[in-house]
């Protein structure tokens, strides 16, 4: 069985403002037949930032009993000081073939609110 890369790319979390302290948790994305998904997060920090940002994937069987927070599928940090014009830029591809939903959390640990954007590429069968 070949693997194929789609050309579909979710954007669960757009451009949302996360205000100090506080965490954004998208809508489920529906999987379907991908067996890994290559997330893309950008961060923009305010000029003082001091704490980062944390980006945890939350899975599901049933779109309704998803992981918990404190226990993610995943999780990846972007880091405030790797900032080039306040905007830091990571990915991290991941296997989801068990899930069939997901969700993306957007934690921000610093005292300014930041912009949010992550986007996800599907590996499908």
């Amino acid at each position: 069985m070949a693997f194929s890369k789609s050309s579909t790319i979710e954007i669960p979390v757009n451009e949302e403002t996360i205000t100090a302290n506080s965490t954004f948790n998208s809508l489920a994305v529906s999987l379907g037949n991908t067996f890994a998904v290559h997330i893309q997060a950008s961060v923009t920090f305010d000029g003082s930032a001091i704490g980062d940002a944390i980006i945890s994937v939350l899975t599901s069987n049933d779109n309704s009993t998803f992981d918990i927070e404190d226990v993610p599928f995943s999780t990846f940090t972007v880091d405030h000081t790797k900032a080039d014009s306040d905007v830091v830029t990571m990915s991290k591809e991941i296997l989801v073939q068990a899930a069939k939903y997901l969700k993306i959390s957007v934690t921000n640990n610093d005292s300014s609110s930041i912009d949010a954007t992550v986007s996800l590429s599907k590996g499908m069968m």
